[in-house]
């Protein structure tokens, strides 16, 4: 890094400089309060398997003729035919 005299005296200026200079002191964050009460546990509540909206995929009103796929909306059923059954034949 200082291979030549001239750069040798410019890093040994800035080394005295910044060796010279007080760093700040370091101050501490406040310390979180405590609580004032402890928080009750959480309680397990059982789930099921499945969802509400995996049953309802079958009542879709767009469904695409070339695989089992069903959609909300016309668009979302083109935007699926247009990127993956018409990508295979490009």
């Amino acid at each position: 890094l200082c291979g030549s005299s001239n750069l040798r005296l410019k890093c040994l200026f800035l080394f005295q400089v910044l060796s010279n200079v007080e760093m700040a002191p370091q101050v501490q964050a406040p310390a979180m309060p405590a609580p004032s009460k402890p928080e009750a546990p959480l309680r397990p509540s059982p789930v099921r398997a499945g969802s509400v909206a995996e049953k309802c995929k079958s009542d879709r009103a767009f469904k695409c003729k070339e695989c089992s796929q069903s959609f909300d909306t016309e668009h979302a059923l083109n935007l699926h035919v247009k990127y993956i059954h018409r990508s295979k034949e490009d």
